[in-house]
C-alpha cells in the first residue's frame, strides 16, 4: 500500500477507507441470535420451537386428537430440554467464574433486570430523561474534572541525562504488530472508527505489513492521527444514588488501531524506563500487585519494630488523579527521563487535542476537549501515570518511605 506525503491523517484515512471498503464488500453478513434471548436457548431448542408452531397450526386446522397429542408431546419435550440446557448453562457458568467473570455478571444483570442507567439523571439542578440529553449531562460531569491547559508552556530541555541514555525513535516491526493484533480480544467493543476487533484479529496476518508502515510513519513524523484521539465514553454506575451522574465512572472506548500502535510503543518505552521506576511502585508493573506491596511494607515495618523503633503511617489517595495530570508537566518529565526527538513529539501529539463524547443507547453527546489526564482505557495511560508520579518520593525526608500502588500511597 502506498501513502502519499507525510500527512499522517491522510495516510490513516486512506488505510481506514480501504480496510472498511474491503470489509463491506468481502465479509458476508449473517443474522445473529437476538442478544436479549437467554444464552441457554440454542439451535436445538429453536428447531423444536419451530416444529411446535407447525404442529400447533396443523392441530388447530384439523382439530384432530392425534395432532393435538403430537403438539402437547413436543411442548413437553421443549420444557424438558430447556430445563436441561439451563442447568448445563449454570454449571458452565460456575466452572468459568474464575476465568470469565464477565459471563457471570452479564447473567446477573439479566436476572435482576436493573437498568444500566437510571431513566432520569441529574447533575446539580440540571435533569435529563432522553438518551441524548443524558449523554450530554454525563459528558458535562466527566469534563468538569478535567483541568484547563497550563497557561505557560513548560520547557522540555534538560542537561542531567546522559546522551547514551536517551530514546529518540521507535521502529515497529511486522512481528510486533502481528503479535499485538493477535492479542486483541475479539469480543471487545469497537471505538469511534467502528473497526471491529474480530475483523482485525481474523485478518491480522494480511493487514500487519500495511499497518506496520502506517504506525512507522506516525512515529517518524512524531504525529498521531486525530481519529486515534477520539473516545466514546460509557458511564458505569459505582454506588449511591443512581440518578446522580456524579456516582458514575467513565469507561473510554478507543480506536483499536490506536491501541495496536500504543502496544508497540509501550513495549519499547517500558524496556527503556524499567530501571528508572521507583522500586516501591507496585501498580501497573509486571510481576507486582497489591499483595507484593503489602508484603514489602509489612516486612519493613516489622524490621523497624524489631529495632525498637516506632512507625507512623499516613494513607494517601488523590482525588481524580488520572484525570488531572498536567500534559505539559508530563511531557517535561518524559523529556527529563530521556525521551527525545520524534518520539517526544509523538507523545506530545498523543496527548494533545484529545476529544471525548458520551454514548448512551446509540445517542451521543457533543465532543468535548480532554485537556488533562492520561487517556482512560488506553495502554500507555498507566505507564505514563507511573512516570508522572515517579519523583513523588523525592519530597520525603530521609527517614520516611513511600509504598505506592499507582496513586494509592502509604507514607511511613
Amino acid at each position: 500500500m502506498g501513502f502519499g506525503g507525510s500527512d499522517i491523517d491522510q495516510c490513516w484515512e486512506s488505510w481506514r477507507d480501504l480496510f472498511l471498503n474491503a470489509v463491506e464488500s468481502i465479509i458476508p453478513k449473517i443474522k445473529l441470535k437476538d442478544v436479549r434471548s437467554p444464552r441457554w436457548i440454542d439451535g436445538e431448542i429453536i428447531k423444536l420451537s419451530r416444529k411446535k408452531r407447525r404442529l400447533f397450526k396443523k392441530a388447530k386446522h384439523s382439530n384432530s386428537a392425534v395432532h393435538w397429542d403430537n403438539y402437547r408431546s413436543i411442548r413437553k419435550e421443549i420444557k424438558t430440554v430447556t430445563k436441561r440446557k439451563y442447568r448445563e448453562f449454570l454449571k458452565d457458568l460456575q466452572a468459568d467464574l474464575k476465568d470469565n467473570p464477565k459471563k457471570f455478571w452479564n447473567f446477573y444483570r439479566s436476572k435482576t433486570k436493573s437498568a444500566r442507567i437510571s431513566k432520569v439523571v441529574h447533575f446539580g439542578s440540571a435533569k435529563a430523561s432522553t438518551s441524548a440529553a443524558k449523554a450530554n449531562l454525563f459528558n458535562q460531569f466527566f469534563a468538569s474534572v478535567i483541568f484547563k491547559p497550563d497557561l505557560h508552556t513548560v520547557e522540555t530541555t534538560t542537561t542531567f541525562i546522559a546522551q547514551d541514555n536517551e530514546l529518540y525513535s521507535i521502529q515497529a516491526s511486522v512481528q510486533e504488530v502481528l503479535k499485538a493484533l493477535k492479542n486483541i480480544d475479539p469480543s471487545k467493543a469497537s471505538g469511534p472508527d467502528q473497526i471491529l476487533g474480530r475483523v482485525l484479529w481474523e485478518c491480522s496476518a494480511e493487514i500487519a505489513p500495511s499497518l506496520t508502515r502506517l504506525i512507522n510513519i506516525s512515529l517518524s513524523v512524531g504525529c498521531v492521527p486525530q481519529d486515534w484521539k477520539h473516545a466514546n465514553v460509557i458511564p458505569i454506575f459505582k454506588k449511591g444514588d443512581n440518578e446522580d451522574v456524579c456516582n458514575y465512572r467513565a469507561i473510554s472506548l478507543l480506536s483499536l488501531i490506536s491501541k495496536i500502535a500504543e502496544r508497540v510503543v509501550l513495549g519499547h518505552f517500558l524496556n527503556f524506563f524499567a530501571d528508572k521506576i521507583y522500586p516501591m511502585q507496585h501498580g501497573f508493573i509486571k510481576g507486582r500487585s497489591t499483595i507484593t506491596q503489602l508484603l514489602d511494607t509489612v516486612h519493613r515495618i516489622v524490621r523497624t519494630i524489631d529495632q525498637g523503633d516506632q512507625t507512623d503511617i499516613a494513607f494517601l489517595n488523590f482525588c481524580k488523579v488520572f484525570d488531572s495530570v498536567s500534559h505539559a508537566h508530563l511531557i517535561r518529565k518524559l523529556d527529563q527521563s530521556g525521551i527525545k526527538g520524534p518520539l517526544l513529539h509523538w507523545f506530545s501529539s498523543y496527548l494533545d487535542k484529545r476529544l471525548q463524547r458520551v454514548v448512551i443507547d446509540g445517542k451521543s453527546s457533543d465532543l468535548l476537549p480532554v485537556t488533562s489526564g492520561v487517556p482512560r482505557g488506553s495502554l500507555l495511560g498507566p505507564a505514563l501515570f507511573v512516570l508522572f508520579i515517579n519523583d513523588m518520593p523525592n519530597a520525603l525526608s530521609h527517614s520516611s518511605t513511600l509504598a505506592l500502588f499507582a496513586d494509592d500511597a502509604k507514607c511511613f
